[in-house]
């Protein structure tokens, strides 16, 4: 049931893309706006598929016992959670590390993937198409980031500092800089994924990073 779920928010994200151009070969501002607000419903539970999945994947992975997964938000003992995946079994401090991170490292697989996808000027051709990516991973980021500043104990990163000892926030700065820096570079990236989409092919739209890079100027 949740593979079909899954499959399906995919297609609709994606597979739009083809359908909107066959209507419009040149679509406007305000017509990317308004698909791009469509795109985020099924970004967001796909984002939240691919988070509360990746937990459940690890810890099975480390021979854990799967109590639930919730694909919707909830409250659970007096917090509220947009997804939830509780896990039972003797792993270790390392296993229990990894599988607190392990979103992050899905985040940052897709946050990798769309950076040389705009490195190398590789966007869709199709608005639309290269709408749907960009919006994608944009759900990446903000899954990425959006803890930057919690501190309530039940979050994944503080869960995680706290196997290593990091109670207080001087102990975890480094690692929210660190964090921080990542969500700043796909931040930039972002911007020029956004800006391929909705600014002109005219001869003063900027160059791709690659070339950036190449010519010092990023």
């Amino acid at each position: 049931m949740r593979a079909a779920a899954l499959s399906v928010l995919f297609v609709l994200l994606l597979a739009a893309a083809p359908r909107l151009a066959r209507a419009d070969d040149d679509p406007s501002t305000g017509k990317l706006l308004l698909a791009g607000a469509g795109m985020a419903v099924p970004t967001y539970f796909l984002g939240v598929i691919w988070h509360e999945g990746t937990h459940a994947v690890a810890a099975k992975a480390f021979g854990a016992e799967l109590l639930e997964l919730r694909l919707y938000p909830s409250m659970y003992q007096g917090h509220f959670y947009f997804g939830l995946t509780r896990w039972t079994g003797d792993l270790t401090p390392g296993e229990k590390a990894f599988t607190l991170v392990a979103p992050k490292l899905t985040d940052l697989l897709l946050l990798g993937g769309y950076t040389l996808v705009v490195a190398f000027d590789s966007l869709p051709e199709n608005d639309y198409g290269a709408l749907a990516l960009t919006v994608l991973a944009t759900g990446a980021w903000v899954d990425f980031g959006k803890d930057l500043f919690s501190r309530n104990p039940t979050n994944d990163l503080i869960k995680f500092h706290a196997l290593y000892g990091r109670s207080s926030e001087w102990q975890r700065l480094p690692w929210r800089l660190l964090q921080a820096s990542v969500a700043a570079g796909g931040a930039y990236v972002l911007a020029l994924g956004y800006q391929d989409v909705f600014g002109d092919d005219g001869d003063d739209a900027p160059p791709p990073i690659m070339f950036q890079l190449a010519g010092g100027t990023f």
